[in-house]
Formats: C-alpha cells, sequence, structure tokens
C-alpha cells in the first residue's frame, strides 16, 4: 500500500523562522522572555520504495498563566509534516516550530511537542539500502530580568533503522541541543551533541553558536547520506523523530522551566520510540 500522508497544521499561531543569520537581533522588543525551537527534517533520494507509510504527532502540551493585570504569555506552535510515496517519488519532509514570549510578571508559558515518520520497506537480499537526509536545529533564549526570569529550550532529531521481524536495531542518527538561559546559574547548562552511527556519512556541519549572558541562540546544520548492505532479505522500519519544547517564566519561584538535561538517555529513550513504532505501523496494516 502507497499512500501520503499530509499534515498541515496551525495549532495556534505561526511565526516567522527562527533559524536567520542574526536571530538575536530580531527578537521581540516588547517581550520581557522569549524562547523559540525549530526542528527541520528532510529525508530523500531513496533507492527503495516504501511498503507503508505514517506521520504520527503526540506529547503535545501547551500551558499558558498569567495574572490579568501583571502580565501576558503567548504559546504559538507551527507544524507541517509530510510522507510521500507515489511512484518513484519517495521523501518525508517536516518543520515544527514552537515559541513563547512574555512581558510583564507573574507569568508562565510552556509548549512541547514530538512528532515521528514511521516507513516499512522491505530489502531483498544482496541489496542496499540509501537515502540522503537534511537535519535542522535553531534554538533562541532572551530573558530582560536575569536575576528573576528563566527560560529553557531543546530540540531533538533522531532516525533509526530498526529490523522489523526481529526489533532489532541497525543504526541510528542522533541531533540534540538545548539552551538554559539563567544567570542565576553558576555553571554552564547548554549542551549540544552530534552522534550519526556506522552507516551514516556526514557531508556538512554547519553551526551558529551566540551563547552566555540574557540573549543566547544556536543554530546547527547536517547534512549526509545513510547506506548499508544487507546480505539477507529484510523487512525493515526507518523511524524518525523531532522533538521541540520552548518555556519561559516571569519568576524562577514557579519552578517549571525545570534545566534540561544532557541527552545520557536520549538513545534508550528514541529506542523504545522506535520499537513502539513498528508495532504501531503493525497494528495500521492489519
Amino acid at each position: 500500500m502507497r499512500n501520503r500522508l499530509k499534515i498541515n497544521q496551525q495549532l495556534l499561531l505561526f511565526f516567522a523562522s527562527i533559524v536567520t543569520g542574526s536571530t538575536v537581533a530580531t527578537l521581540p522588543g516588547y517581550a520581557a522572555i522569549f524562547s523559540a525551537s525549530q526542528t527541520y527534517l528532510k529525508l530523500d533520494n531513496f533507492n527503495q520504495i516504501p511498503q507503508d507509510i505514517g506521520v504520527f504527532y503526540e506529547d503535545f502540551n501547551s500551558k499558558t498563566i498569567s495574572d490579568k493585570g501583571k502580565g501576558a504569555v503567548q504559546a504559538k506552535l507551527d507544524v507541517d509534516s509530510i510522507f510521500k510515496a507515489e511512484n518513484s517519488l519517495v521523501f518525508a519532509q517536516s518543520n515544527i516550530q514552537s515559541q513563547v514570549l512574555g512581558s510583564g510578571s507573574d507569568y508562565l508559558g510552556d509548549l512541547k511537542i514530538s512528532s515521528r515518520f514511521v516507513g516499512q520497506f522491505f530489502i531483498a537480499a544482496d541489496r542496499q539500502f540509501s537515502f540522503d537526509f537534511t537535519a535542522l536545529l535553531g534554538l533562541v533564549n532572551a530573558i530582560e530580568r536575569g536575576q528573576d526570569e528563566a527560560a529553557s529550550t531543546y530540540a531533538d532529531i533522531s532516525i533509526l533503522l530498526i529490523d522489523s521481524l526481529n526489533l532489532k536495531a541497525f543504526d541510528s542518527f542522533n541531533l540534540f541541543a538545548n539552551l538554559n538561559t539563567d544567570l542565576t546559574e553558576i555553571s554552564d547548562s547548554d549542551f549540544f551533541s552530534l552522534t550519526p552511527g556506522n552507516n551514516f556519512r556526514l557531508n556538512q556541519v554547519s553551526e551558529l553558536p551566540f551563547l552566555g549572558g540574557i540573549q543566547e541562540s544556536y543554530q546547527v546544520l547536517v547534512q549526509g547520506s545513510f547506506q548499508r548492505y544487507f546480505p539477507e532479505s529484510t523487512q525493515l522500519t526507518l523511524v524518525a523523530v523531532t522533538r521541540n519544547k520552548s518555556c519561559g517564566e516571569s519568576s524562577k519561584k514557579l519552578n517549571i522551566c525545570v534545566k534540561v538535561p544532557e541527552p545520557s538517555n536520549q538513545f534508550a529513550l528514541i529506542g523504545l520510540l522506535g520499537l513502539s513504532s513498528v508495532l504501531l505501523l503493525r497494528r495500521i496494516m492489519k
């Protein structure tokens, strides 16, 4: 079965792309706190046609709290994803942007979402499976009163290749970044990681960091390809996961924008998402 799934969903308000060459300079002048996250992922040039495809959204949570007359806060999310398989044209593309901005006092904004591409392929014996990919993360935090306010944001892109029958991972790719902007923190709590598997070839890695102080941003672009030889016929599931989170609070007494930790358990979490994707696609096919 070949089908086309396209979701172009504007859950709240559209906001312009945060990944520009001068992100900090374009921050809204009225916002005491600004926190934004973008993930962009494109998979194309597949040498195999998928048997089934799917696009799934989950873990969506939006929370805005403000004291009328003292503060105002907005949470905005823009989602645009497609996985297309028609004739010889196969590609998947996702662009997700989350943003929290607020002004005044006594307010909180917290927004997060995750998405999954899932594709099932049959690879004949003595064949290769390959595709190209482009992955981009963009993060921005800005606070006005460094002693009181806090902002945290993260973005994460993972790609997994799984043996559908034995539920065994062949290979994986992970790109992760987070910014925690809080001047009362003694240690640097920003963290970035890139972990490509053995069969992922990186052609380009470009970074643009502006770190420290009350305005921070980080952008990274990774382009490359995946290629693996299969000596035996294999039922293969490709899973691509993106995650976004933006959070801002006018007072750290609220303690909602918890510092995002280093991704020590990223592979375990993404692995569980990958296995659940295989099981989910099996149920849909029945």
